[in-house]
């Protein structure tokens, strides 16, 4: 139900005891509802790291491991446009088609996605019909709302299902703003990015830079078709010069964080200074501390000056 908080609290709690224990399952089993969760939030290299660390499923474990795990690693080639985002997928619907759909319609969807990106609509549905059926007979909310989702960018959903998650039913429905407003608060920032793709000019250039940041490049390539189908000439063409320049490879935005960071200011304190959401700062703040390789907060401010005198 994307509590993401509270799951992963849950989540790292088993995974603790069940290294303490041996219990090989449980711990396969966390790490990949976690890889799951990593992917959702938009923190796709840790998704793909814990993912891999189990997708064998050469634990005591059912297939639910696997499934889970390379259904993640799946979706996030396909949003980055990397190769091999397909077989993962396609594995993991045949080991879970008739299991628990709480496990395979995520790499279902991503798998229509994936043909919706290539223009192939009818793929797409072809995908999602075999399972949707059942989809929407569940009380799962967000497997509703995210299989529908995914018919109606495909242009084959008569009506949205009853009970279906409420962001994926505003867009459907065609209320981008309070879409995008709840998936900030969900913390899903390719959903988010989705949902502005919708609005007008200044929500899809906003969008576009979600889109960039999380090297989401097919999808980015699709909103940078219509925003020049519609005629918006001043169109960002990806990761800019300053970011190439970089030492760290940051962007002007995440340099600006760093410099915050390195003050000492909270994620609320950065989000007030640079006018964003809490939800944005602590996506830029994360992004910062991968690039430049570190764990902590701490250790950026320790690194005050280092990256000034790299690029002299």
């Amino acid at each position: 139900v994307r509590i993401y908080g509270r799951a992963l609290d849950w989540l790292d709690q088993s995974i603790a005891v069940g290294r303490e224990m041996d219990e090989d399952y449980l711990v396969a089993y966390s790490i990949a509802w976690k890889a799951r969760i990593k992917c959702e939030q938009g923190y796709w290299q840790e998704a793909i790291e814990l993912a891999g660390s189990v997708a064998s499923g050469g634990t005591r474990s059912a297939r639910i491991v696997p499934v889970t795990a390379l259904g993640t690693i799946g979706r996030v080639r396909v949003r980055r446009g990397e190769p091999g985002g397909v077989l993962p997928l396609t594995q993991a619907i045949d080991l879970g088609r008739h299991g628990t759909l709480q496990h395979v319609w995520a790499p279902v969807s991503a798998l229509s996605e994936w043909h919706w990106l290539q223009g192939e609509n009818k793929r797409a549905l072809e995908v999602l019909r075999e399972f949707s059926e059942r989809v929407f007979e569940t009380d799962s909310a967000w497997g509703k709302g995210e299989v529908a989702f995914w018919m109606w960018m495909a242009g084959g959903l008569e009506e949205i299902p009853a009970g279906a998650a409420g962001p994926f039913a505003l867009m459907i429905s065609g209320d981008w703003t309070r879409a995008a407003q709840e998936w900030e608060e969900v913390g899903c920032p390719y959903e988010q990015a989705l949902a502005l793709s919708f609005g007008d000019t200044d929500a899809r250039l906003s969008a576009l830079e979600i889109f960039d940041r999380l090297g989401a490049r097919p999808a980015g390539k699709w909103l940078r078709r219509i925003l020049r189908v519609r005629g918006i000439t001043s169109i960002p063409t990806g990761p800019r010069r300053s970011t190439k320049d970089h030492p760290a490879g940051l962007t002007s935005r995440q340099a600006e964080v760093m410099g915050l960071l390195q003050l000492g200011l909270s994620n609320a304190e950065i989000a007030t200074r640079l006018f964003i959401s809490v939800k944005t700062a602590e996506h830029h703040v994360s992004a910062v501390l991968s690039k430049l390789g570190v764990a902590s907060r701490s250790e950026v401010a320790a690194m005050r000056g280092t990256l000034d005198s790299e690029a002299d």
